[in-house]
């Protein structure tokens, strides 16, 4: 009984919110074996992501990923998202480190998994993240309650329609598919947000 409590509480939560919410663990770093840091930093564009409460409804998404180490010891991610209106509607400072071979980017109290399953560095990145769903997955760990994200990412502001169909199906592979993704419109997007 406490099982379909749980899953049904689990259901509510990721349709309000709509980021992807089940059971199971986190997987282990999935980023190439031979991954370049060096050659991912900068600017990244968001083409495609699963939805989430923080930047729900938000359009012309970027990340910036510095080469600098922070104080956390780690490299500084600045996210920025704007309204439908061109208006900055947000910015928010995470922390990108390194960690037993993974990536970890940090926002706030709760830290993602970042997984690169696909880069080029110069023109697209596939990234999924998925962390511990707070606070169930730390008072009850049995439960094994995760959420996870996924983003499509540029270099520019927009991306070749084949090689975005080419990205999504990397995404379904890593258990993503097309219709958990929204494609935020970059219309009323500020000239080099």
């Amino acid at each position: 009984m406490i099982c379909k409590i749980v899953i049904a509480f689990i259901s509510l939560v990721g349709l309000a919110s709509c980021q992807i919410y089940d059971i199971g663990t986190c997987p282990l770093d999935q980023s190439p074996a031979q991954f370049q840091m060096d050659k991912f930093y900068g600017k990244w564009y968001e083409i495609a992501r699963v939805e989430n409460g923080v930047v729900a409804g938000e359009t012309c998404v970027t990340f910036n990923i510095s080469s600098q180490t922070s104080y956390l010891s780690g490299h500084p991610v600045t996210q920025t998202g704007y309204d439908k209106t061109g208006k900055l509607e947000y910015v928010y400072i995470g922390n990108l480190e390194t960690w037993d071979d993974n990536f970890l980017l940090e926002y706030g109290e709760y830290p993602y998994g970042f997984n690169i399953l696909d880069t080029d560095y110069d023109n697209y990145a596939v990234v999924l993240g998925c962390g511990l769903f707070p606070p169930l997955g730390y008072w009850f760990p049995f439960l094994l309650v995760r959420v996870r994200v996924a983003w499509i990412l540029s270099r520019t502001p927009t991306i070749d329609h084949a090689l975005q169909a080419q990205l999504i199906k990397t995404l379904t592979s890593g258990g993503v598919g097309k219709s958990k993704l929204i494609f935020p419109s970059t219309v009323n997007c500020p000239a080099n947000y």
